[in-house]
Parts: structure tokens; sequence; C-alpha cells
């Protein structure tokens, strides 16, 4: 069986690669935190793992939060901390970027709305040109979605991976996370997760 981290270099896109979440650089960072505190701190009960935070909190709201304070005061809470920085920083490079072809793909949708009132006028020559420019159309709100596919997946599988290994430590984070990410105000998770531009594509091209 393949595993995910080089299933996830074999998906990309080569010119949109260095906008893809840093997966390997993360399980680097998890790789690190391993040196250091499974060395250092010695678990006696494994079966006893701590509640992350009652209320999800992201890196710049923990200076104001007393209970947070107590996780993240010591060595494995600055690990901790910088991990999470590390993926929302990941997180939101993979949405700005998203966010900036969406753009180009939803004009190009209105343009083909727009273009269809007058498909009956066309010469066949600017009938065979308008498909063209579709079938593009439609192959980049596929790369788009399959960009967004890969995103999320890679964001479970990282989770999941250090989960696995700090649980024992931290808790654990992916429900931490995830919250936060969906309940913030204009959620960039949600708003990837209610992603329609291929289903307004779809209809386009059905017509």
């Amino acid at each position: 069986m393949v595993k995910f981290g080089k299933q996830y270099r074999q998906l990309q896109l080569d010119e949109w690669k260095k906008y893809y979440l840093d997966y390997k650089g993360l399980k680097h960072k998890i790789r690190q935190m391993k040196r250091v505190l499974v060395k250092d701190i010695k678990v006696k009960d494994r079966s006893s793992r701590p509640s992350l935070l009652s209320t999800p909190l992201l890196p710049d709201e923990i200076a104001n939060n007393e209970e947070a304070n107590k996780i993240f005061k010591d060595k494995k809470g600055e690990h901790l901390k910088e991990f999470i920085d590390l993926l929302i920083k990941e997180f939101q490079k993979s949405y700005g970027f998203f966010t900036g072809i969406e753009k180009v793909l939803i004009k190009k949708v209105n343009t083909h709305l727009y273009t269809q009132t007058s498909y009956s006028t066309y010469t066949l020559a600017e009938l065979s040109k308008e498909m063209k420019s579709l079938s593009l159309t439609i192959y980049l709100a596929k790369c788009l979605n399959g960009f967004i596919n890969d995103i999320m997946m890679a964001v479970k599988k990282i989770l999941k991976k250090f989960d696995k290994h700090f649980s024992h430590l931290y808790g654990l984070i992916t429900p931490h996370i995830i919250l936060k990410l969906l309940s913030k105000d204009k959620s960039e998770l949600e708003y990837l997760l209610q992603f329609k531009v291929i289903d307004e594509i779809s209809i386009i091209s059905e017509r």
C-alpha cells in the first residue's frame, strides 16, 4: 500500500506545488518533537489522556487565557504551540491560493453563462472556440476541487499522526484545531467545504 506522503506528492500539480500544505515539513516537526519530548518526558500511565483545553484557542489567544497558559508554559507546550502555528500557517497559505484561483474560475463561469445566451447566433468556428474554452474551465475547476480534497486529507492525516504520538502528553488536538477553524467568523475551513463552483460548471456543460 502506498504511503500517504508519497501519494500526496504524486497527486500534486507541478505548477501549484508550492501552494500545497507542507505535509513533509509538518512530519519533520513531529519527528523533531518526538526526539525531544519522548526522551525528556517519561509517562508511566498512557491510558490517562488529558483534555487539551475546555475551549479551543489559537496561539495568539493563549497569552490571555489562564487555562491555556498552564499547558503552554513549559517545553512540551512550546513545541505544541510551534506545531499549531506551522499547521495554521500552511493551511492559510493553501486557502489564500485557493481563493485566488476561485476568483478566476468564477469570472470564467460568469462569462460562459453570459455567452450561452448568444449560442444561437454563433458560427461553427465561434462555437468550437467557446467549447474549447469551456473545456479548459471545467479542467481548472476539477484541478481546484482535487487541490482542496488533497489539502483536507493532508490536514486530517497530519493531525491523526500528531495525536497518535502525543495524545498521552496533550490530549487529542484534532477536535481542538478543527473546531477552532470552523468556529471562526468567515471560517476558511467552512468556506472550503462549501466549494460549489464545480457544480455550476457541470450545469453549464449539460445544457
